[in-house]
């Protein structure tokens, strides 16, 4: 599929396409070529300020900066203010985003004695940098510790500059995600807002005030982000009702400050939430959803007008789309837009599934290879990470490649991915009674709508999942025989071993903190949230997948299942973490598993056991 990346309105009625490593620009709203070229385009205020050509210079007003610091430290983000300089994001973390901690962050000396206290990490961490455009000189700002990162950088105004600031949860250690700004002159750094408790991200800055997303929960996860907005150090406004499931992409201003636009879930389609905004704290806030619900928008852009551009995916395609309330404003921009190969298009049959599980509306994406239309497949129900807002009607790879290898594939929604809203999410990551069964439930009544259609053969079911789906994949397999066989891939079995081993060990503050303890303080919760306790049940083969980062969890889960006479199998992807980095991996683990899937589909008499 072409990727976009995203689009922005630019001053003088002109459009900014950015795709992968080359870009457009068409005059609006003819959708006419103006102009391309290769790289990342710099937008500063609706203007063009730079280009960044891949394995290039940085070049900002036709001159070319340095992309080395002073000390080499490798840039990583830029954001750039004309005649005032560039801020940069540098250095790296110990935290490797696909690979979780071990028990120590810390480098491993060549030689000597390699004692270490556990819970130790890198004192330095990333570094925010000034470009001086006055000077040409390069000035340091601040510098986090090797468990944070930096993020987004920006400029609040002629003096203040902002970004986020994250911190990993490792040793014990609750987990953030605040805004944070810091003063050019004095160095001085504070979170910029103090007083909401929780997370706050996402920051986008207006020529009005700036607008942010904020969350309540405590660290940063699980989130329910709400659209929060500071007109010009006014108070803060909430102008969307708290019952939106936003998607957690910033938002987007107009170039005058009128308008400001927001993605947000309904079922696992997104659309595009538009907000007026008043031009003082007095006025009166009004919003309304834009756009079709037809796909998953991702990056839009807003006029001043109120016309809104967005980049719109739907399972095997993606496109630029215009969208606005007059039809006769509403087009395509058919000259951006980049369709699939045809023999890939026709390959695959998409269909949006919707079924309800008593009075919950549930959706999910079914996918078969085009050639199979009119006859029933191996039906592979792929579970999907996250959990939250994991799931969207936008492409699906996972799903095309069990359609490559010969199945069928449905990947259904379920209650902790916040479908079915933000109380029933919370109830399921709080562990209450009975959300495990309710969340099985979720899964299985999917299962039967499609045997129903007949698109499904009961007879014929397997189960996959990674991370978050994983886990549910574990559970499922106690609460149910339908499946011929299961693959977990990174999937959490024992919430006990979790809370004390996982992120580098030390005990999971927002885990402590959901339960209401530790497994000392509420045993049950524990015992109750973990598959573990239930494997006697469980009869289904299962493929145990996992990168070799944190073992002890994988061959607990292997050992329970065998000693409760479950045929299992672990795999170890050497080098590899939570996320395969590796391609020839990633094919490899799909191989093995369809393999997997065959060898107990069509088991061989005396080996396997009888059909």
């Amino acid at each position: 599929m072409h990727f976009f990346h995203s689009v922005k309105f630019l001053t003088g009625g002109r459009l900014l396409v950015q795709e992968q490593d080359a870009w457009r620009i068409y005059r609006w709203p003819e959708s006419v070529s103006v102009i391309e070229g290769r790289g990342t385009v710099m937008v500063a205020d609706g203007t063009v300020v730079g280009i960044k050509i891949p394995q290039g210079p940085l070049m900002l007003d036709g001159e070319r900066v340095p992309v080395k610091l002073p000390d080499d430290e490798a840039i990583r983000e830029y954001a750039y203010w004309p005649e005032r300089g560039v801020l940069l994001v540098a250095g790296h973390s110990a935290l490797t985003p696909s690979v979780q901690p071990g028990p120590s962050l810390l480098p491993v000396p060549s030689r000597g004695p390699t004692a270490q206290r556990f819970g130790s990490y890198p004192e330095q961490g990333p570094s925010l940098w000034w470009w001086m455009a006055e000077s040409r000189e390069f000035r340091r700002l601040l510098q986090v510790s090797g468990i944070e990162e930096i993020v987004r950088p920006g400029f609040l105004d002629a003096h203040r500059m902002v970004f986020q600031r994250f911190q990993y949860p490792v040793y014990g250690r609750p987990s953030s995600s605040r805004l944070w700004l810091v003063n050019r002159d004095t160095r001085a750094s504070e979170d910029l807002l103090p007083e909401l408790p929780g997370t706050t991200t996402g920051l986008a800055l207006g020529r009005l005030g700036y607008a942010f997303l904020h969350s309540e929960a405590s660290g940063t996860y699980p989130f329910w982000y709400r659209l929060a907005v500071r007109l010009k150090a006014g108070r803060i406004h909430y102008p969307l009702p708290d019952t939106l499931r936003l998607t957690g992409e910033s938002p987007v201003w107009s170039l005058d400050g009128g308008w400001l636009v927001v993605t947000a879930f309904q079922g696992i389609q997104i659309g595009v939430v538009r907000v007026r905004v008043p031009k003082s704290d007095g006025g009166s806030w009004s919003w309304e959803w834009i756009g079709r619900l037809d796909g998953a928008y991702r990056s839009p852009a807003v006029h001043d007008d109120g016309s809104v551009v967005v980049i719109k995916e739907t399972p095997g395609a993606a496109a630029v789309v215009a969208l606005n309330q007059q039809e006769s404003s509403r087009r395509w921009l058919d000259v951006a837009t980049k369709q699939p190969p045809a023999v890939l298009a026709k390959s695959m049959d998409y269909r949006w599934v919707r079924w309800t599980h008593g009075e919950s509306a549930l959706e999910g994406i079914y996918c078969r290879p085009g050639a199979s239309i009119g006859a029933t497949l191996p039906l592979v129900v792929d579970l999907h990470g996250g959990p939250i807002n994991g799931l969207r009607y936008a492409a699906q790879p996972r799903l095309e490649a069990w359609c490559r290898r010969g199945f069928a594939a449905f990947a259904p929604d379920y209650r902790a991915s916040g479908i079915l809203g933000r109380e029933a999410m919370m109830r399921r990551f709080r562990g209450e009674e009975g959300t495990i069964a309710d969340e099985c439930q979720d899964v299985l009544t999917g299962i039967d709508h499609l045997i129903a259609q007949g698109l499904a053969d009961d007879q014929r079911l397997l189960l996959f999942g990674h991370s978050a789906g994983a886990t549910l994949v574990n559970h499922l397999l106690a609460h149910t025989q339908r499946f011929r066989a299961a693959a977990s891939w990174e999937g959490h079995a024992d919430e006990v071993l979790g809370f004390y081993g996982k992120w580098g060990g030390g005990g999971l503050a927002f885990v402590r903190h959901l339960y209401g303890g530790s497994p000392l303080d509420v045993p049950a919760v524990y015992r109750r949230q973990s598959a573990t306790t239930r494997a006697w049940r469980i009869t289904t083969p299962v493929l145990l997948l996992y990168g070799d980062d944190q073992p002890a969890d994988a061959i607990e889960w292997y050992t329970i299942l065998r000693e409760a006479g479950v045929e299992a199998e672990l795999i170890f992807y050497r080098g590899e973490g939570h996320i395969l980095r590796r391609p020839e991996n990633l094919e490899d683990l799909f191989d093995r598993t369809a393999q997997w899937f065959d060898r107990w589909l069509h088991p061989v008499h005396g080996a396997e056991g009888k059909e």
